[in-house]
């Protein structure tokens, strides 16, 4: 009996040009609605020998990028949908474009809770917090990769060092870096949402199997 060869994969075909520049419009325009709100940018009314034009209503420009936020992101969609499904399909395509609406609804949310709340995110969330939220974070992956290596049960014992480290590593550094007296609710969020996160990879996983 003969065995027939193995066949390569074919490679998926790429993505096209027009879904490329409707991503990349999509990030820098959610990305600068993003700092804009977050650093708070403002502009002034007044004209300058430099820059001789006045800008009558510059408030507006928010609303100007809310807008072009919202028309990137529907257009990127629209490209996605229409591009290669087998493409579409892997782990790294979906990560970068989920990761892409991430930005986009996180700026329009920023800018949202702040005009409505009138408060300046950046005056209210110190930096040490957001220090800790990151740790945090990658805290709370790493414990959702040791749970699933002990569920499957996996037999890597340096990766599974190398993870609990990294569970135990970034979850104290981020509690000692809390004043004393200090609500621990950053660490505690972003140790949550580095759960999640896992946890909703570990089930993509299972469900590509």
């Amino acid at each position: 009996m003969t065995t027939r060869p193995p066949q390569n994969t074919p490679t998926p075909p790429a993505f096209p040009n027009s879904y490329h520049h409707a991503h990349r419009a999509y990030e820098a325009v959610a990305g600068l609605l993003l700092a804009w709100e977050f650093v708070g940018i403002s502009l002034q009314t007044a004209k300058t020998s430099t820059f001789p034009a006045t800008l009558k209503n510059p408030e507006a420009a928010p609303v100007v990028l809310s807008i072009l936020v919202v028309y990137f992101g529907v257009k990127c969609t629209v490209e996605w949908q229409q591009s290669d499904s087998t493409r579409r399909a892997h782990l790294a395509s979906r990560v970068d474009f989920w990761m892409a609406h991430a930005i986009g609804i996180g700026s329009i949310l920023l800018y949202s809770s702040q005009h409505l709340f009138t408060f300046q995110l950046a005056e209210v969330v110190r930096p040490q917090d957001a220090a800790g939220v990151l740790l945090a974070m990658l805290s709370g992956f790493a414990v959702s990769e040791i749970w699933r290596y002990v569920k499957e049960g996996q037999t890597d014992w340096l990766r599974l060092l190398l993870f609990v480290a990294a569970a135990l590593v970034p979850l104290v550094a981020a509690v000692a870096g809390q004043q004393s007296g200090a609500v621990l609710a950053a660490p505690a969020s972003g140790f949550a949402i580095g759960l999640a996160v896992g946890r909703a990879l570990w089930f993509y996983r299972a469900r590509k199997r």
